[in-house]
């Protein structure tokens, strides 16, 4: 009995690892991915391999992992199930394989659908192509204070991001808007505007130092009441809206995530829109 407490709560240990990595080091799905199997082959191979009743081992040292995926992950990136059938391939191959199997087939597979399959299943998830009239939106103007309709930007390619400055994933996104804000820099008739949202209790003072403190030098809004948030139907931020130059919704993205190439996406977009 001892010997299954302790799989399980191996399995635990893994989780808590996945997560102090996703909080101190990365968000990067690739690299979370591609090491909690590597964790698991290696956990198997070392304390279960030489034991009798294996396969109970194996499931309670998955289990944790699974719920913890299913419940952290799965809600906002559904297509990443199969996430869960490698992790339990990795217990596996560490129980069948010998270390040099284990240690090849393991790196290939585990590779593979980290650093090619997990950026397209973010992307599938995370983003929306349409074509869909936008609703009546204004928001405060955070330099002068006056309401700025969304008409005010028609004739140009709008990329709006809903933010709030206790979102670590809004910040890492705006990395990669300004590298997209600098590549446009040249086409007045792209513009990406920020819209800080009341979620988190954040207030139009609380923008003007965000903005400071992260070097952004994007026009930025407030969106009061989450009015126009909501009726874009999204319900967490970041949350992303391209809008061309009439006005209408043509890409939304909710979500963000390093793994996924949203820098090249909106590139090449953009470039499709303008042109």
């Amino acid at each position: 009995m001892k010997h299954y407490l302790r799989d399980f709560f191996g399995g635990f240990l893994i989780v808590i690892i996945a997560v102090a990595v996703m909080k101190f080091i990365t968000l990067d799905l690739r690299m979370v991915t591609f090491f909690i199997p590597i964790l698991l082959t290696a956990y198997v191979y070392f304390f279960i391999k030489n034991r009798k009743l294996k396969w109970l081992s194996l499931l309670l040292l998955v289990l944790p992992i699974s719920i913890a995926f299913y419940l952290g992950i799965l809600t906002e990136l559904p297509g990443m199930w199969m996430a869960i059938l490698v992790f339990l391939y990795a217990a596996i191959l560490g129980y069948v394989a010998s270390i040099r199997k284990s240690i090849l087939f393991g790196t290939v597979l585990f590779a593979v659908f980290s650093f090619y399959m997990v950026p397209g299943i973010v992307e599938d998830n995370l983003s929306e192509y349409s074509n869909e009239i936008a609703p009546d939106m204004q928001f405060m103007s955070i330099d002068n204070g006056k309401m700025v309709p969304l008409s005010a930007f028609k004739g140009k390619v709008l990329v709006l991001d809903f933010f709030g400055t206790w979102c670590a994933p809004c910040i890492k996104e705006m990395d990669e808007l300004k590298r997209v804000q600098d590549y446009f820099k040249d086409t007045p008739n792209v513009e990406i505007i920020l819209v800080c949202t009341e979620q988190g209790g954040d207030t139009p003072e609380k923008v003007e130092p965000f903005m400071k403190k992260h070097n952004l030098s994007f026009k930025a809004y407030f969106d009061t009441g989450n009015a126009s948030h909501s009726s874009l139907n999204f319900s967490g931020v970041p949350a992303l809206v391209v809008f061309d130059q009439n006005g209408t919704i043509r890409f939304k993205h909710e979500g963000y995530n390093p793994s996924e190439n949203l820098e090249k996406n909106l590139i090449d977009f953009i470039g499709e829109l303008i042109n």
